[in-house]
């Protein structure tokens, strides 16, 4: 397997390296692998993983439909099948990590920036704010982590947020905050994060805002709308998968107990019936 791997890794190289369209479109499935938290270590890894995933579920396929000795048109059209599936997992894998990501981002957001705004509103400016929820949030994860545990493991995107109180979110906030105390322009700052993280509204919004309090300017009002905004989303969200949820159980329960009520309520008719015409 390591030697097919490499073999598909110099393929990819050799391709980027003599195509023209797949040069052109490298900056993409960077900007996309950069998004992802970089789930393939490069452009280069990730086509490799396309053409290994094809061949082997095209030979998968092939030699299943094979010793099953289906007709060889039927062969042919499940092993291009299973070959297209796999030149394209890659790419779902990727799109997936990034909706993960938004997800998981847009979930602590929700309630962190309310924690925000009051820290906010209580006088404090939002570089204050966001030093001061880190504070906090990392004075917890030392008092809960065992004296042996080993250090966290760094993401390639926000420092070491392994032990970390929170998630994507708070790993965001302790960046800007460990940058802005070197002497990083806020503005830098938040172009460079904003490449690295899913493309949100909100978050653009939560960027935008934060470079507005650099200027002085009372955000506490709108970072409260903010948030009010995205819990309510969220609250939807649940709401929506509790209708499902039911709609599920319904439907299940109606197709465990019809089959048992038919029986048993029309199992005796059926009886008398059939010792009727007799």
């Amino acid at each position: 397997m390591p030697v097919v791997a490499d073999i598909s890794t110099k393929m990819a190289d050799a391709l980027l390296a003599s195509s023209w369209p797949m040069r052109g479109n490298l900056e993409t499935i960077e900007k996309m692998l950069r998004r992802s938290g970089w789930i393939y270590r490069s452009a280069t890894d990730f086509y490799a993983a396309k053409i290994l995933m094809a061949l082997l579920l095209f030979a998968i396929a092939a030699i299943a439909t094979t010793v099953l000795r289906l007709p060889t048109l039927v062969v042919a059209a499940l092993s291009l099948g299973a070959g297209a599936y796999g030149l394209f997992f890659p790419d779902t894998e990727v799109r997936g990590t990034i909706e993960l990501r938004r997800k998981a981002i847009f979930r602590e957001m929700a309630w962190t920036v309310t924690r925000l705004s009051s820290l906010s509103r209580a006088g404090m400016a939002a570089s204050q704010g966001m030093e001061a929820i880190v504070d906090r949030s990392d004075a917890r994860r030392d008092s809960a982590r065992p004296k042996d545990a080993k250090q966290g493991v760094r993401d390639p995107n926000f420092g070491y947020v392994a032990f970390g109180q929170g998630g994507l979110f708070m790993a965001i906030l302790r960046e800007v905050a460990r940058r802005m105390r070197n002497g990083d322009t806020t503005t830098h700052i938040l172009t460079d994060i904003a490449e690295v993280c899913p493309e949100m509204l909100e978050l653009d919004t939560f960027f935008r805002l934060l470079l507005l309090s650099e200027q002085g300017m009372p955000i506490a009002d709108s970072l409260d709308v903010l948030a009010s905004g995205m819990r309510s989303k969220l609250l939807n969200e649940i709401e929506d998968r509790r209708e499902r949820g039911t709609l599920i159980l319904v439907a299940i329960g109606a197709a465990v107990v019809t089959p048992s009520m038919l029986i048993v309520v029309g199992g005796p008719v059926l009886l008398s019936l059939s010792s009727a015409l007799r």
